[in-house]
């Protein structure tokens, strides 16, 4: 059997080698399933659009049990949103 350089690694084999990285870091990170709707979008919010820090210090902020919103069709989107992820 030859050495193969590794420069001459097919496609193909940079594909497997990925899939199998990706499966040892999953593996690593720990299988975890859910039914929530509500936690599929912070996840979502968390892995692609904002730091978890921003997310967390913005769930910290939201601690009041009532609240004055001056754009009202914003709050009644933000309430339609909610609704949607019970």
């Amino acid at each position: 059997m030859t050495n193969i350089p590794a420069h001459w690694t097919s496609e193909t084999d940079k594909k497997i080698d990925r899939q199998q990285e990706i499966n040892t870091l999953r593996e690593a990170s720990g299988h975890v399933e859910r039914d929530s709707k509500l936690i599929s979008f912070l996840y979502e919010l968390m892995r692609d659009h904002l730091p978890p820090g921003v997310v967390e210090k913005l769930v910290q902020d939201s601690q009041v049990s009532e609240c004055l919103y001056t754009n009202g069709w914003l709050a009644l989107y933000a309430e339609n949103l909610a609704n949607r992820l019970k």
